[in-house]
């Protein structure tokens, strides 16, 4: 997870390849593959084109860091220029990895004598309480209802039942 106020650093291990053009692609979902960028046609929304001197057989490790990106999941692809002047693939065509770009962070606080359990959500950057953000959830029993719920004031829900595990915070 980054906030809107990170900017985003991606350490590049480069073998025998000159150009190096690292791009950053909006995803919808945490199991994407380059064939469904492929398919959806998404464009990248920012791109780092790096130049490494050295003759073949080489091998060079750099940093280079992405600005700040907007709300939302992400995956990063590597690509180099061959002789042609063409783009080539270089990240696995395997699962790729995302990650979310947002400002709301979460915390837990347990009672387990009373068998409470209170869910706060809060400004990543401030660490202010968030009022109104949806939090939704589906209980791994599926007898119970979904949850859906907005904070109240002090960020917080109640979410008592232990088959409620993995929260969504929307705002």
């Amino acid at each position: 997870y980054f906030t809107s106020a990170d900017s985003i650093k991606v350490k590049c291990e480069v073998q025998n390849a000159n150009n190096i053009v690292i791009e950053v692609y909006p995803v919808s979902n945490t199991n994407i593959t380059l064939q469904d960028i492929k398919k959806a046609k998404i464009k990248p929304i920012a791109s780092h084109t790096l130049s490494v001197e050295g003759s073949i057989p080489f091998s060079h490790n750099t940093q280079i860091s992405l600005p700040p990106l907007d709300y939302g999941r992400y995956t990063i692809v590597a690509n180099y220029i061959n002789k042609n002047g063409k783009k080539e693939n270089q990240s696995s065509n395997h699962t790729l990895y995302s990650f979310i770009v947002t400002d709301i962070t979460s915390f837990a606080v347990v009672d387990n004598q009373n068998q409470k359990r209170s869910i706060f959500a809060v400004d990543a950057i401030t660490g202010a309480p968030l009022k109104g953000v949806i939090v939704t959830c589906t209980p791994q029993n599926s007898k119970l209802t979904p949850l859906n719920a907005f904070t109240r004031k002090d960020g917080s829900i109640s979410a008592s039942n232990s088959s409620y595990q993995l929260f969504n915070f929307t705002n």
